[in-house]
């Protein structure tokens, strides 16, 4: 995937449906990450927090997102928009499954995604699982990073990290030669030192990614879809079940569990007209044949 001149959501619309099916969902887990702020950990909405799950590392520890389809140009969109210049995965072999209904499953055990900017790139390592519909369109794209590096341009950073060194060298022959008395020259070296580290430390701070290594544009994105969803899944279970919004809300979690095995059970079909969405959620429960298939 790479930027083009044109970057607008009539594109992206194209491209979502020439490679996801209508049913698809795009899922990321951070919960492997480690010394994740709680700054990173406040982007997370509370209905996420609650819910979340990875299917991958079977990690419930609410560091996640999940993206459904309709939601999927508008992401695309955002994240070049964000100042990201190209996106590219390096995939190893990978683990195929096939299911009984033609569902192909591809899991990596060693993935690296990188995500170029201007003037630095992020790089996710993590495991990857793909699920793809018998015409090669994708229905399940779930990504568990297990780490994330900032990578910098020297050029960017390298008057500032000889600067640094310079002050430090200053500041270490000052203390060498230290007589018990304060000098003049000594405390211009300490005050350069410390200019020069501040000034380092800002080099070294991406203002177009959180903490997390995504884009603000990105996870603000995250968030509002998160939001839409959660409220379309209390309207409809609000409907169903004839209770009110509030006591919805209160039990969300709980309730929308119900309401996923509710229509596993019932067989109710995807808009498409096909039962992957379904043959999936049976999978990443762990239950019934495709589970069998896998043993």
């Amino acid at each position: 995937m790479h930027v083009l001149q044109n970057n607008d959501i009539d594109y992206w619309r194209k491209f979502s449906s020439e490679y996801y099916a209508p049913c698809a969902k795009q899922r990321w887990c951070l919960s492997m990450c480690k010394n994740i702020s709680q700054q990173a950990l406040d982007l997370f909405t509370e209905t996420a927090m609650e819910s979340w799950c990875c299917s991958i590392c079977g990690s419930k520890s609410s560091k996640g997102f999940e993206v459904t389809y309709e939601a999927l140009p508008r992401l695309f969109k955002t994240n070049f928009e964000s100042g990201m210049l190209d996106e590219i995965m390096f995939l190893g072999l990978p683990q195929e499954h096939i299911f009984p209904s033609g569902l192909i499953m591809l899991e990596y055990g060693k993935v690296v995604q990188e995500s170029v900017y201007e003037k630095f790139r992020i790089v996710h390592e993590g495991k990857l699982r793909v699920i793809f519909r018998g015409d090669l369109k994708i229905v399940y794209w779930e990504f568990c990073a297990q780490c994330h590096e900032e990578f910098l341009q020297h050029q960017l950073i390298a008057r500032q990290i000889n600067d640094f060194v310079e002050a430090a060298q200053k500041y270490k022959s000052g203390i060498d030669n230290f007589d018990g008395s304060l000098s003049k020259d000594m405390h211009s070296s300490c005050n350069m030192f410390v200019t020069a580290e501040h000034q380092l430390a800002r080099s070294l701070q991406l203002s177009l990614v959180n903490d997390l290594g995504f884009s603000r544009k990105h996870f603000r994105c995250l968030q509002i879809s998160e939001v839409v969803g959660t409220m379309k899944d209390l309207i409809t279970i609000s409907q169903e079940l004839g209770i009110g919004p509030i006591e919805c809300l209160k039990n969300y979690s709980k309730l929308k569990e119900g309401k996923e095995t509710r229509t596993a059970n019932s067989g109710v079909t995807t808009r498409d007209g096909s039962d992957d969405g379904q043959e999936v959620l049976q999978f990443l429960d762990g239950h019934g044949e495709l589970n069998r298939t896998l043993s």
